[in-house]
């Protein structure tokens, strides 16, 4: 059928070949009326002459990756206008190889509103690196090299958590011995008070044995320096304490008290050495509370103003607000079904278990060098220090900071941030196994030492600018919000980098603080290659009228043109594809298309291959080296009639009226004789042919910046419309007849201007290029 289908175009072709070159001047009709001044803006518009028109931009990129293997082998690198992780749209803009000693260098062609390119590394294990780069200027470097993936040595970890877990244990106070002036309460009073007349500095005990049942007043909570020893157990369940100034109870080794609710104030102090249990608890200004026992608390436990706790056994809370300059070390075992620490510090060196944790104050710090276990914590401008495994079910953010210490986890399943910071030191790990939702509040996650640390999250969601990724940090995560080309929701910045699910190359030596560390598999290490690489769409869209001017509908010519390179191990171009998708022919004159590789000799191609050879070679006649015959630099037509190329034996105007037909693909592939530099769609140049067709000269219109062929009729470049001579494709008012534009144009229908379609469009041209450089987007 294809044979059939080529036969029939060649026929087709010949038929209409022969009709309409009866002349050079005919083939090409130019008796279609054409306008007689611009009329594409207004008289108050005035376009800038320096306006080049162009929608892309070319940015010289070197990269020099981080070499583990000192040059042995070669790493690949691909650079690309969004993050091919999480946009499966993402255009490769170009690819090479670069070790130790050889950079990858290239020139990229990005559009001009683009701020940053991604740049992927796949080192020799084939494991994959993607970090980004600002393109704000011509010429870009990224160091990769120094990165440094050195792990943390286990030892250091624990040695500095040994250090601070045997100072907070000789902080425990010494367990006293009953003095013998202390006066006994027994059963022998149901209810003994203490009264103000005989209670200064005077000590009190429960002898061991006894079971107190009664009540106990502490000089009404005033306080007066009493100190009260229980040996025994004292059991009420109606009962209170209440401790005033500078009173002491202490609950001794062996000793039990259950009582019914607990308060101290003014420098009271508490010291359990035994059982404790109580309904709930309150404690103020300046008061101690030291469980070294087994405390607990079945309502609620308040400690406010200046209080100092510290635990070194087990407490447990059913519900814990602790608030006011508070300080609470622990170094044995403390859980809370909800705990609130509001502008204070709890020091965490044993194990510390929380179903509900807050903490709502600047001034809040909750640090963690044991095992701290919450099921949900809420953090509002408070510090968490993460400096051994710390394990949150769900945690909720807004204006904290989070630190996680050298060799330490952070395990989290469900995270919730809003403008807070995250600083992951040196081989620490932040492990998020649900997902990580970033507010538009603008967080930032920062690998602050110098070396690499590990952020792993399942899933990723972000609002605008939610999230900035920087320093030493590699981020591993496969479902993450995607940026667009007008919608920021992450930043990254190098060397902070995203690899896949699964794919971190960073080694972390396991701790007691870790739950085992990050473990790279090894697998077998080769040379990364190119061969083949395709580069991101461009679409060519013309007005055929040259010299004169049109309608400005800017579709009498329209094709999507897409770039194959073949390399050489030296990242040199071999063989060139260009894909050519004809999409609209709006014209009703006839139109030829070519493209003219700028810079590269006719002589330097060894062979061209044409897909639609039935369509070239009689209006660009062909060399036998397949590139148009006569011309210094190689040229290759796209088609001799583009309107034959859809099967039209009339100009008829298609796709961009009432008449349609199927897109047509042309495939140009291009062998050089000997290896050249690479080429780019910078190095195109498209340019379609009309007005009348000779031997030796032709009507070619190019973009502005491009330079017309050896064929080219340049007697036409004296024109009134034009702007000079020197500048035959620009108009004296600064208009052009050709566009590039990156990826698939959506053009305008038949007779509707530009300015029409996209009315973004005459600000863009007005600025100079400066302003709304995605007007074909329609922004």
């Amino acid at each position: 059928m294809n044979i059939i289908r080529h036969l029939l175009l060649a026929l087709l072709f010949a038929f209409s070949f022969v009709f309409y070159s009866c002349t050079d001047k005919d083939y090409y009709d130019q008796s279609n009326s054409t306008a007689t001044e611009a009329g594409l803006f207004s008289d108050s518009i005035s376009i800038s002459s320096s306006f080049d028109w162009s929608t892309t931009k070319t940015v010289n990129l070197t990269v020099t990756v981080d070499d583990q293997y000192d040059g042995q082998y070669t790493y690949r690198i691909d650079v690309y206008d969004a993050n091919p992780l999480f946009d499966e749209s993402a255009s490769l803009l170009g690819a090479g190889v670069a070790k130790s000693g050889l950079n990858f260098e290239q020139d990229i062609v990005v559009p001009t509103a683009a701020d940053i390119v991604y740049v992927e590394q796949t080192d020799p294990t084939g494991k994959r690196q993607i970090t980004a780069v600002s393109v704000s200027t011509s010429a870009v470097t990224l160091d990769l090299s120094s990165k440094s993936t050195s792990s943390i040595s286990s030892s250091l970890k624990l040695s500095s958590l040994s250090t601070k877990v045997n100072a907070l244990s000789s902080s425990v106070t010494t367990e006293p011995s009953v003095p013998d002036d202390a006066i006994e309460i027994n059963n022998s009073v149901t209810s003994f008070s203490i009264s103000a007349d005989n209670s200064t500095h005077k000590n009190y005990v429960i002898k061991e044995g006894v079971n107190y049942t009664g009540t106990i007043s502490f000089n009404g909570g005033w306080g007066k320096g009493i100190s009260l020893y229980i040996q025994g157990s004292w059991t009420n369940s109606g009962a209170s304490a209440s401790l005033g100034n500078a009173d002491y109870l202490y609950v001794l080794s062996g000793a039990t008290a259950s009582i019914n609710s607990f308060s101290a104030s003014n420098t009271a102090n508490f010291y359990n050495y035994g059982t404790f249990t109580v309904g709930g608890i309150n404690f103020t200004n300046s008061t101690v509370f030291e469980n070294d026992g087994t405390f607990t608390s079945t309502g609620t436990s308040t400690f406010s103003s200046s209080v100092s706790l510290s635990n070194s056994g087990t407490a447990t809370f059913s519900t814990l607000n602790i608030t006011n300059s508070f300080t609470f070390s622990n170094s044995g075992t403390v859980s809370a079904s909800n705990a609130t620490f509001s502008n204070g510090s709890f020091v965490n060196t044993g194990t510390a278990t929380f179903s509900s944790l807050t903490s709502t104050t600047s001034s809040t710090t909750i640090e963690n060098d044991g095992t701290l276990t919450a099921t949900e914590a809420s953090l509002t401008n408070a510090t968490l220090d993460a400096n051994c495994h710390t394990t949150i079910g769900t945690l909720t953010t807004s204006g904290a900071i989070v630190n996680i210490a050298s060799g330490a986890l952070l395990d989290v399943t469900t995270l919730t941030s809003g403008g807070t910071y995250y600083y992951l030191a040196a081989s620490s790990i932040l492990d998020v196994s649900a997902t990580a939702y970033f507010t538009s509040q603008q967080n930032y996650m920062v690998g602050s030492g110098t070396s690499t640390a590990l952020a792993k999250m399942t899933k990723v969601t972000s609002e605008w600018k939610g999230i900035t990724y920087q320093g030493y940090l590699q981020i591993e995560c496969s479902d993450h919000t995607a940026n667009t080309l007008y919608n920021t929701y992450y930043v990254l910045e190098s060397p902070a980098a995203f690899v896949p699910s699964g794919e971190s190359s960073i080694e972390i030596a396991s701790t007691d603080c870790n739950d085992g560390g990050n473990n790279v598999t090894s697998t077998v290490v080769e040379d990364q290659t190119v061969t083949e690489v395709t580069l991101a769409t461009y679409s060519y869209a013309f007005e055929d009228n040259w010299p004169s001017y049109g309608d400005y509908d800017m579709n009498d010519f329209v094709s999507d043109i897409t770039l194959t390179q073949t390399q050489n191990t030296d990242g040199q171009l071999t063989k060139l594809v260009i894909t050519a998708k004809l999409r609209a022919v709006g014209a009703s004159r006839r139109i030829g298309a070519a493209i003219q590789l700028d810079g590269v000799e006719a002589s330097a191609v060894k062979s061209v291959t044409y897909s639609n050879s039935e369509i070239v070679g009689t209006n660009f006649p062909l060399a036998s080296n397949g590139v148009e015959s006569g011309q210094t630099y190689a040229v290759v037509p796209i088609a001799d009639d583009v309107h034959a190329a859809f099967g039209y034996s009339t100009p008829t105007i298609l796709n961009t009226s009432t008449v349609t037909a199927d897109p047509v693909t042309v495939t140009i592939t291009i062998e050089f004789a000997s290896a050249i530099d690479l080429l780019d769609n910078d190095d195109l140049n498209v340019f379609i042919v009309t007005a009348g067709y000779a031997a030796s000269k032709r009507t070619e219109i190019h973009l502005v910046d491009k330079e017309s062929t050896d064929k080219e009729n340049t007697a036409l470049f004296s024109s009134a419309n034009l702007f000079s001579s020197a500048e035959p494709y620009r108009s004296h008012e600064g208009l052009v007849w050709g566009l590039c534009i990156p990826g698939s144009f959506d053009y305008p229908s038949e007779y509707q201007k530009i300015t029409t379609k996209y009315i973004y469009f005459a600000n863009w041209a007005e600025s100079g290029g400066l302003e709304y450089s995605t007007w074909y987007k329609g922004n």
